[in-house]
């Protein structure tokens, strides 16, 4: 994974859409998303 660290503490916020930073090119996966998704529940909101 790859990202920009405002987009990426603003998601971790609540503050950005996952959907729409990967689409912005914002935040770059390569592999699983369900990992990612996984990886954001250890920082609740």
């Amino acid at each position: 994974m790859k990202a920009d660290s405002k987009t990426w503490l603003g998601y971790l916020a609540g503050e950005n859409n996952l959907a729409w930073a990967l689409m912005r090119g914002k935040i770059r996966v390569r592999g699983s998303l369900k990992k990612l998704r996984a990886f954001d529940r250890c920082f609740p909101r």
